[in-house]
């Protein structure tokens, strides 16, 4: 469903938003700083700090066009400076100056989602005890601009249920995704 919050399955979780000074995990008193500008303003899954145990496998599942992003500690990476890589994650960098008052969450990862429809991510399972990660996820704006330069000349309240000025005009009719109309 579009507009739905994303979710984690298989872990412990509160959901906030990530900016410098704001909690890191669920569990613990830390705070971010120096976070990238591509990570502020993200939904954060604020996970438990160290006490994800070696085995557990995290679901995320997302509801619109996303990107998530995975930032992990180098030595309690849960596996995932490897695992990630063979799972098609992308390295965003491995050296990340991203600071949580106790470690630095040097590598960061992305996985681009495109569908808008539930997308189901399952994190590789965890190779270590304690894992120091946390979970970022960007939702994606809709790309709805009106596509002719006649849309200006429509009547939103009348020409809307047009199958062809929705298609074409999307940004007048709000039909990003579409909208159906009863007839009288």
């Amino acid at each position: 469903r579009a507009g739905k919050a994303p979710e984690l399955k298989g872990v412990n979780y509160k959901i906030s938003v990530a900016n410098n000074g704001n909690l890191v995990w669920m569990d613990r008193n830390y705070k971010f700083s120096m976070l990238p500008d591509y990570l502020k303003d993200t939904v954060l899954f604020q996970v438990p700090h160290k006490s994800i145990s070696r085995g557990t496998i995290i679901e995320l599942l997302v509801y619109q066009p996303s990107t998530i992003y995975i930032g992990h500690e180098g030595s309690r990476s849960g596996g995932f400076t490897t695992s990630l890589l063979s799972a098609g994650w992308e390295l965003v960098t491995n050296k990340s100056p991203l600071r949580t008052g106790c470690c630095t969450l040097s590598n960061i990862w992305k996985k681009v989602v495109t569908s808008s429809g539930l997308t189901t991510i399952s994190l590789p399972a965890t190779t270590t005890g304690e894992t120091v990660h946390s979970i970022f996820v960007r939702e994606t704006e809709k790309k709805c601009d009106d596509l002719e330069e006649w849309c200006e000349e429509m009547d939103k309240a009348k020409d809307c249920c047009s199958d062809a000025v929705q298609t074409m005009c999307p940004g007048l009719c709000d039909t990003c995704p579409a909208v159906h109309c009863e007839w009288d």
